[in-house]
């Protein structure tokens, strides 16, 4: 998989001197972790207020994003992310009392969180601001030094994150490696305290591979097909309204975006009714003249899509095509099976299969058998209903008559279960993801009490009172 690398992308050897220099910022650091998160936030902030519109540009040019998505999913979540690493920052790491016990006599017990150290960040395309400055903004909150590898999909933006970061962090605190999927490869032959990636399983299990080799902790943020349960007790125009705008946000390429929908047979037909007037009155008659559709990011994935379309039977509303600049139009998809191929994988497109369901528990058993999803989202108005779904069908996060929302907010955790990931991020939780805990007893000099060393005769009955055996 080795490939030498070329003149426009850093070769091993710069690399090497990349991660040098990262170790050498991270251990140069004297100001406790609280204060020095503080100061490098706050570059991190200026720096994005300053390149704002230069952010907004690339992700338009990158993606076609819409100007309002990019402002509410990519750069509004990371000011709220930063304001949620301030609440916590003074508290977090202010050492913990615990209890000792009896035979630590004239003794105190604490717990210490300490950064980890160079922490190598790995980020995807579809949120490219997003999900490379959001965890950026937990790890060197949190003490550490950062590598970022920006995702070569997203080109523009990559350019923009370059430049923000040397402007901010001149020192080699933070730096960003640009490049393509063997520029991550030989990153990853390198030792790192902490590896967080975002992007699909395939990949996730060779970031597990090559972190092996150096033993070091990983956070895998990956995606799946997130399921919607609509159930007859659902309000089926809501439903169907916020469905249709979570389907249809950034073209579907977001890792929580509903990926297929069940619902009741007995709302069915009103459902799929109330979806495609809703996707009418978002993006017109017309979708692919809408200039609120973003862009499907690359040739390769608008043909990977319009391929499952072609396959695909049940287009009832929506798939037009315009090749030209890799528009796809919101798609609803009828008389879909569990072993359609539209069923096969994560689709990361406007492309929304419906299924009917009879039986709650054949669709719970359905669901079960595919890989845990990243997140769920149930439709009901009845609240033991919500409950026993949630509680039967595992997921890393959910919504209860809504989507995608619970990721909007910085105080909940995000992060997925089995096969959509593991290790939790945002606010508080980034905190605890770039630390680890350090136990610490301190033991006063005075008294000694010398029962504890040898020799050891006449002195079990006294160990046993004192340790309560």
């Amino acid at each position: 998989m080795a490939r030498t690398a070329s003149a426009s992308i850093p070769g091993a050897t710069d690399i090497t001197a990349v991660v040098d220099t990262a170790r050498r910022a991270f251990q140069s650091q004297t100001t406790p972790a609280p204060l020095r998160g503080e100061q490098a936030l706050r570059r991190l902030e200026q720096a994005v207020r300053v390149h704002e519109d230069a952010i907004l540009k690339a992700l338009h040019d990158d993606l076609r994003k819409p100007e309002l998505e990019s402002v509410a999913s990519e750069v509004s979540v990371f000011f709220q992310e930063v304001r949620e690493l301030r609440r916590h920052l003074k508290t977090f790491f202010r050492p913990a009392r615990k209890r000792s016990p009896a035979a630590f006599f004239r003794s105190f017990s604490t717990v210490h969180r300490r950064p980890r150290g160079v922490v190598l960040i790995i980020a995807p395309w579809n949120y490219p601001v997003q999900l490379s400055l959001v965890p950026l903004a937990g790890a060197i909150a949190s003490g550490n030094s950062v590598v970022l590898k920006p995702s070569e999909m997203a080109p523009n933006v990559a350019s923009v994150l370059s430049v923000l970061v040397q402007e901010a962090f001149p020192d080699g605190l933070v730096q960003v490696v640009n490049g393509d999927r063997y520029v991550a490869e030989t990153l990853l032959t390198h030792r790192f305290d902490h590896i967080f990636y975002t992007g699909n399983s395939a990949v996730g299990r060779l970031i597990m591979k090559a972190a092996s080799q150096h033993l070091t902790p990983v956070t895998l943020e990956l995606g799946g097909k997130s399921p919607v349960v609509v159930t007859r007790h659902a309000n089926v125009r809501v439903a169907a309204e916020r469905i249709a705008w979570g389907k249809g946000f950034n073209a579907g390429q977001t890792c929580v975006a509903p990926d297929y929908v069940a619902v009741d047979e007995a709302v069915h037909d009103e459902f799929v009714s109330s979806l495609k007037a809703a996707f009418s009155r978002m993006y017109g008659e017309v979708p692919l003249e809408s200039p609120d559709l973003a862009r499907i990011v690359n040739n390769r994935h608008y043909d990977r899509v319009c391929g499952l379309l072609d396959e695909s039977r049940g287009v009832v509303w929506g798939g037009q095509r315009e090749a030209s600049n890799r528009a796809i139009a919101p798609a609803i998809v009828e008389r879909v099976d569990w072993n359609d191929s539209l069923m096969s994988e994560e689709l990361f497109a406007p492309v929304l299969p419906v299924l009917s369901y009879t039986s709650l528990d054949d669709l719970v058993s359905r669901i079960n058998a595919l890989p845990q999803p990243l997140a769920l989202y149930v439709f009901s108005e009845k609240r033991r209903e919500v409950e026993d779904i949630f509680n039967r069908i595992p997921s890393g996060g959910g919504s209860v008559n809504d989507v995608v929302i619970h990721v909007a907010s910085s105080a909940l955790p995000f992060g997925g279960v089995g096969d959509s990931g593991f290790g939790r991020y945002r606010g508080v939780y980034s905190l605890q993801t770039f630390t680890f805990e350090r136990a610490v007893v301190t033991h006063y000099t005075f008294p000694e009490l010398r029962f504890r060393y040898p020799p050891y005769k006449g002195k079990l009955k006294l160990m046993r009172m004192i340790l309560r055996h």
